[in-house]
Protein backbone atom coordinates (compact mmCIF):
# COMPACT_ATOMS: atom_id res chain seq x y z
CA UNK A 1 0.00 0.00 0.00
CA UNK A 2 1.26 3.51 -0.91
CA UNK A 3 1.26 5.92 2.15
CA UNK A 4 1.87 9.97 0.89
CA UNK A 5 3.27 11.66 3.93
CA UNK A 6 3.45 15.30 3.85
CA UNK A 7 6.80 17.02 2.74
CA UNK A 8 8.50 18.84 4.96
CA UNK A 9 11.60 20.74 3.47
CA UNK A 10 13.72 20.57 6.80
CA UNK A 11 14.15 16.93 6.78
CA UNK A 12 15.80 15.18 4.36
CA UNK A 13 15.22 11.75 2.32
CA UNK A 14 17.00 10.10 5.09
CA UNK A 15 15.07 12.00 8.11
CA UNK A 16 17.49 14.22 8.90
CA UNK A 17 17.24 17.66 9.20
CA UNK A 18 18.77 20.05 6.64
CA UNK A 19 18.96 23.84 6.13
CA UNK A 20 15.52 25.39 4.65
CA UNK A 21 14.74 28.65 4.19
CA UNK A 22 10.84 30.40 3.49
CA UNK A 23 9.73 31.21 -0.12
CA UNK A 24 10.65 34.84 -1.13
CA UNK A 25 7.62 37.53 -1.24
CA UNK A 26 7.00 41.08 -1.33
CA UNK A 27 6.38 41.44 2.42
CA UNK A 28 4.60 44.50 2.32
CA UNK A 29 1.64 43.04 0.28
CA UNK A 30 -1.51 44.01 1.94
CA UNK A 31 0.49 45.02 5.58
CA UNK A 32 -0.71 48.54 6.79
CA UNK A 33 1.24 51.67 6.55
CA UNK A 34 1.43 54.24 9.16
CA UNK A 35 1.84 58.05 7.48
CA UNK A 36 2.63 60.83 9.07
CA UNK A 37 0.20 62.84 6.90
CA UNK A 38 -2.15 61.78 4.40
CA UNK A 39 -4.81 63.97 2.33
CA UNK A 40 -8.73 63.67 3.01
CA UNK A 41 -9.56 65.60 6.26
CA UNK A 42 -9.94 68.77 5.88
CA UNK A 43 -10.95 68.41 1.85
CA UNK A 44 -8.80 69.96 -0.31
CA UNK A 45 -7.58 70.46 -4.00
CA UNK A 46 -4.69 69.50 -5.28
CA UNK A 47 -3.02 70.37 -8.10
CA UNK A 48 0.33 69.20 -9.93
CA UNK A 49 2.82 70.88 -12.41
CA UNK A 50 1.16 68.63 -15.81
CA UNK A 51 -2.09 67.24 -14.64
CA UNK A 52 -5.58 68.75 -13.42
CA UNK A 53 -6.30 69.37 -10.25
CA UNK A 54 -8.02 66.70 -8.27
CA UNK A 55 -10.01 66.98 -5.03
CA UNK A 56 -8.51 64.43 -1.96
CA UNK A 57 -11.94 63.87 0.91
CA UNK A 58 -11.32 60.76 3.03
CA UNK A 59 -15.07 60.18 3.37
CA UNK A 60 -15.66 59.18 -0.42
CA UNK A 61 -14.15 56.34 -1.74
CA UNK A 62 -13.59 57.86 -5.26
CA UNK A 63 -11.58 60.58 -3.86
CA UNK A 64 -9.40 59.41 -1.21
CA UNK A 65 -6.12 58.27 -1.22
CA UNK A 66 -5.04 55.96 2.12
CA UNK A 67 -1.92 54.16 2.86
CA UNK A 68 -4.07 50.83 2.02
CA UNK A 69 -3.39 51.67 -1.83
CA UNK A 70 0.61 51.48 -0.96
CA UNK A 71 0.58 47.42 -0.59
CA UNK A 72 -2.95 46.55 -2.43
CA UNK A 73 -2.21 44.71 -5.83
CA UNK A 74 -0.21 46.79 -8.00
CA UNK A 75 -1.53 47.38 -11.53
CA UNK A 76 0.05 49.68 -14.10
CA UNK A 77 -2.83 50.63 -16.18
CA UNK A 78 -4.61 51.34 -12.90
CA UNK A 79 -2.86 52.89 -10.12
CA UNK A 80 -4.35 53.28 -6.75
CA UNK A 81 -2.29 55.79 -4.89
CA UNK A 82 -1.49 57.33 -1.67
CA UNK A 83 -1.18 61.20 -0.99
CA UNK A 84 0.07 63.11 1.70
CA UNK A 85 -1.66 66.40 3.11
CA UNK A 86 -0.11 69.97 2.21
CA UNK A 87 3.55 69.34 2.93
CA UNK A 88 5.25 72.87 3.76
CA UNK A 89 8.95 73.39 2.32
CA UNK A 90 11.64 71.93 4.65
CA UNK A 91 9.24 69.61 6.54
CA UNK A 92 8.78 66.19 5.94
CA UNK A 93 6.31 63.17 5.59
CA UNK A 94 6.84 59.64 6.47
CA UNK A 95 5.99 56.06 5.85
CA UNK A 96 6.32 53.03 8.06
CA UNK A 97 6.09 49.57 7.17
CA UNK A 98 6.08 46.69 10.12
CA UNK A 99 6.78 43.24 9.36
CA UNK A 100 5.95 41.95 12.98
CA UNK A 101 9.18 39.98 12.29
CA UNK A 102 12.84 39.94 11.14
CA UNK A 103 13.01 39.94 7.64
CA UNK A 104 16.01 39.78 5.30
CA UNK A 105 15.73 42.70 2.88
CA UNK A 106 16.29 41.78 -0.92
CA UNK A 107 15.19 45.22 -2.15
CA UNK A 108 12.53 48.02 -1.30
CA UNK A 109 11.04 49.78 -3.97
CA UNK A 110 8.85 52.90 -4.43
CA UNK A 111 6.79 53.92 -7.17
CA UNK A 112 5.53 57.85 -7.30
CA UNK A 113 1.87 58.34 -8.85
CA UNK A 114 2.48 61.28 -9.71
CA UNK A 115 5.01 64.20 -11.55
CA UNK A 116 5.51 65.65 -8.63
CA UNK A 117 8.64 63.78 -6.78
CA UNK A 118 10.56 64.92 -3.56
CA UNK A 119 13.95 66.36 -3.99
CA UNK A 120 15.31 64.02 -1.13
CA UNK A 121 14.37 60.56 0.16
CA UNK A 122 15.80 58.65 2.93
CA UNK A 123 15.80 54.59 3.83
CA UNK A 124 15.94 53.67 7.46
CA UNK A 125 15.33 50.11 8.81
CA UNK A 126 14.51 49.12 12.65
CA UNK A 127 16.05 45.61 13.98
CA UNK A 128 13.98 46.33 17.53
CA UNK A 129 10.42 46.93 16.22
CA UNK A 130 10.62 50.18 15.62
CA UNK A 131 12.29 51.49 18.66
CA UNK A 132 15.79 52.95 16.97
CA UNK A 133 16.88 53.53 12.96
CA UNK A 134 19.38 52.59 10.78
CA UNK A 135 19.74 54.52 8.23
CA UNK A 136 20.21 51.90 4.40
CA UNK A 137 20.05 54.45 1.69
CA UNK A 138 20.06 58.41 0.84
CA UNK A 139 18.11 59.95 -2.36
CA UNK A 140 19.14 63.71 -3.06
CA UNK A 141 19.85 66.24 -5.38
CA UNK A 142 22.26 67.51 -2.94
CA UNK A 143 23.65 65.28 -0.78
CA UNK A 144 25.70 67.40 0.94
CA UNK A 145 23.52 69.75 2.16
CA UNK A 146 20.58 67.95 2.93
CA UNK A 147 22.09 64.99 4.34
CA UNK A 148 25.65 65.51 4.97
CA UNK A 149 27.06 62.86 2.81
CA UNK A 150 28.80 62.76 -0.47
CA UNK A 151 27.40 61.56 -3.68
CA UNK A 152 30.49 59.81 -4.56
CA UNK A 153 30.42 57.20 -1.41
CA UNK A 154 32.24 53.96 -1.92
CA UNK A 155 31.26 50.28 -0.22
CA UNK A 156 34.45 48.98 0.45
CA UNK A 157 34.62 45.71 2.86
CA UNK A 158 35.24 47.98 6.15
CA UNK A 159 32.36 49.88 5.83
CA UNK A 160 29.36 47.25 4.00
CA UNK A 161 27.17 48.70 6.92
CA UNK A 162 27.80 52.35 5.43
CA UNK A 163 24.25 54.13 3.96
CA UNK A 164 25.27 56.24 0.46
CA UNK A 165 23.84 58.89 -1.11
CA UNK A 166 22.94 58.68 -4.22
CA UNK A 167 22.59 62.00 -6.56
CA UNK A 168 18.72 61.71 -7.92
CA UNK A 169 18.86 65.30 -10.23
CA UNK A 170 17.80 62.79 -13.26
CA UNK A 171 16.34 60.16 -11.21
CA UNK A 172 13.56 62.52 -9.30
CA UNK A 173 13.19 65.09 -11.90
CA UNK A 174 9.48 65.66 -12.40
CA UNK A 175 10.39 65.17 -16.41
CA UNK A 176 11.96 61.66 -15.83
CA UNK A 177 9.12 58.85 -17.12
CA UNK A 178 10.36 56.54 -14.87
CA UNK A 179 8.74 56.68 -11.58
CA UNK A 180 10.01 53.87 -9.45
CA UNK A 181 12.99 54.11 -7.35
CA UNK A 182 14.42 50.73 -5.81
CA UNK A 183 17.04 49.96 -3.52
CA UNK A 184 18.84 47.01 -3.57
CA UNK A 185 20.21 45.97 -0.59
CA UNK A 186 23.28 44.07 -1.29
CA UNK A 187 24.50 45.82 -4.47
CA UNK A 188 28.12 47.00 -4.91
CA UNK A 189 28.66 45.33 -1.44
CA UNK A 190 31.84 43.64 -1.96
CA UNK A 191 30.96 40.70 0.53
CA UNK A 192 27.50 39.39 -1.71
CA UNK A 193 28.79 36.97 -3.27
CA UNK A 194 29.63 35.14 -0.04
CA UNK A 195 26.61 35.97 1.88
CA UNK A 196 26.04 32.96 3.93
CA UNK A 197 29.43 33.12 5.17
CA UNK A 198 29.37 36.98 6.24
CA UNK A 199 27.94 37.97 9.79
CA UNK A 200 28.13 41.63 8.47
CA UNK A 201 25.62 41.24 5.53
CA UNK A 202 23.38 39.46 7.45
CA UNK A 203 23.20 41.86 10.18
CA UNK A 204 22.68 44.77 7.48
CA UNK A 205 19.73 43.21 5.67
CA UNK A 206 17.97 42.25 8.55
CA UNK A 207 15.24 44.72 9.96
CA UNK A 208 11.30 44.42 11.37
CA UNK A 209 10.24 47.49 10.24
CA UNK A 210 11.15 50.02 7.47
CA UNK A 211 10.87 53.72 7.15
CA UNK A 212 10.48 55.96 4.10
CA UNK A 213 10.93 59.70 5.01
CA UNK A 214 10.62 62.37 2.02
CA UNK A 215 11.73 65.99 2.07
CA UNK A 216 10.90 68.88 -0.49
CA UNK A 217 12.70 72.30 -0.27
CA UNK A 218 11.16 73.24 -3.43
CA UNK A 219 7.85 75.34 -2.83
CA UNK A 220 6.02 74.24 -5.70
CA UNK A 221 6.24 70.46 -4.59
CA UNK A 222 3.94 70.73 -1.93
CA UNK A 223 1.87 67.32 -1.15
CA UNK A 224 3.76 63.39 -1.94
CA UNK A 225 2.17 60.97 -3.92
CA UNK A 226 2.90 56.75 -3.81
CA UNK A 227 1.50 54.20 -6.12
CA UNK A 228 3.44 51.37 -5.11
CA UNK A 229 5.27 50.39 -1.92
CA UNK A 230 7.03 46.94 -2.53
CA UNK A 231 9.63 45.03 -0.21
CA UNK A 232 11.77 41.99 -1.43
CA UNK A 233 12.65 39.64 1.35
CA UNK A 234 12.03 36.54 3.30
CA UNK A 235 11.22 35.45 6.66
CA UNK A 236 14.10 35.44 9.08
CA UNK A 237 14.83 31.80 10.05
CA UNK A 238 18.33 31.19 10.35
CA UNK A 239 17.93 28.19 8.03
CA UNK A 240 15.67 26.60 10.35
CA UNK A 241 12.21 26.55 8.93
CA UNK A 242 10.64 27.00 5.77
CA UNK A 243 7.46 28.64 6.60
CA UNK A 244 7.31 31.98 8.07
CA UNK A 245 5.01 32.56 11.78
CA UNK A 246 4.58 35.98 12.66
CA UNK A 247 2.04 35.63 15.74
Amino acid sequence: MFYSNHHDPCIDRHNRYQRCIPDFINAAFHKSIYASSTCGNPVREFCSNKSACHLCDSSQINTSYPTDYLTDINNPNNLTCWQSDLIKSGENASLVLSLNKKFELTYISLQFCSDIKPDSMAIFKSMDMGLSWIPLQYYSNNCEEVFNKSSFGLITRSNEQEALCIDTKSQLSSSNSDSRIAFSTLEGRPSAYEFDTSPVLQDWVTATDIKIVLLSTNTDKNFYSIADFSVGGRCKCNGHASKCITN
